[in-house]
């Protein structure tokens, strides 16, 4: 086991530390933690456990955020929407991944329903008296639903436990933002459990047993015809597959926004 400082550094930085100090261990012992603190946003969770499946090792991970969700029963943000991710090798297949936030949709999704000026449904998110709302103006001055009601509020508030509370770094409302207090440090935290699949069978045993429990779900008869069954991390990773072939695409919005960072930092 390890802890990692992060020293307020840039979160993916801090991230692959975190990363690699569990894999290190895991590689000596089998299965390896580490717990981060002092860390800012590190993005997505899936390319770390990508990475960690790429080397032969299932990996659970997870961190908190800053506060967008009431608890359950209150009225104002007390808690983040605390991500977590699971991710299991396949020898000779696509490793299957989760990486899933706790809220029922993302802000962005909130956001650009208000810009299209559409409303949006009432299990999304509640307006600052915590009431469930349809307009999107309103959800952004309120809070997140969590997924699946009381049992998204657990699971977050079991991730906070572990990437804020046991890694010593701030959890629920001691976490800063970094739109409201763009000058304080986030501490966020975050933790790493790595199992090395090696040690429990050889790649074909794992390749063997990944290929048919693939193959239960994708043989079920679809509801719709074009919609195939799909297994978690199956979109995100065709879709690498094509950008790695054809490059990747931007829309003219955020090739703007990117000129005018570049034109920043220059």
């Amino acid at each position: 086991m390890a802890t990692v400082d992060g020293d307020n550094g840039i979160g993916p930085l801090v991230g692959m530390h975190g990363l690699r100090a569990a894999l290190s261990a895991a590689k000596e012992c089998g299965i390896g933690a580490s717990f981060i603190r002092g860390s800012n946003h590190f993005g997505p969770i899936s390319p770390y456990g990508y990475m960690a499946a790429q080397q032969g090792f299932a990996s659970v991970i997870g961190s908190n955020a800053t506060t967008t969700i009431a608890p359950w029963g209150g009225s104002d943000a007390r808690l983040g929407n605390s991500p977590i991710g699971f991710a299991v090798p396949h020898p000779k297949g696509q490793p299957f991944m989760l990486d899933m936030a706790m809220s029922v949709v993302a802000r962005a999704k909130i956001r650009n329903a208000f810009k299209r000026g559409e409303s949006i449904p009432d299990t999304w998110a509640t307006d600052k008296h915590g009431r469930a709302t349809t307009d999107p103006k309103a959800a952004l001055n309120g809070f997140l639903q969590p997924v699946g009601g009381h049992k998204g509020y657990g699971l977050a508030l079991l991730v906070d436990l572990f990437a804020g509370l046991l890694s010593n770094a701030a959890y629920l409302t001691h976490v800063k933002s970094w739109v409201d207090a763009p000058d304080e440090p986030q501490n966020l935290g975050r933790f790493f459990i790595l199992i090395d699949i090696q040690r429990m069978g050889s790649s074909q045993w794992l390749a063997d047993r990944m290929t048919d429990f693939s193959s239960i779900l994708h043989d079920s008869p679809p509801v719709d015809a074009g919609k195939p069954v799909i297994v978690p991390g199956q979109i995100e990773l065709d879709k690498m597959e094509k950008q790695r072939r054809n490059g990747v695409v931007l829309d003219d919005n955020t090739l703007a926004l990117l000129h005018q960072y570049a034109a920043l930092a220059t």
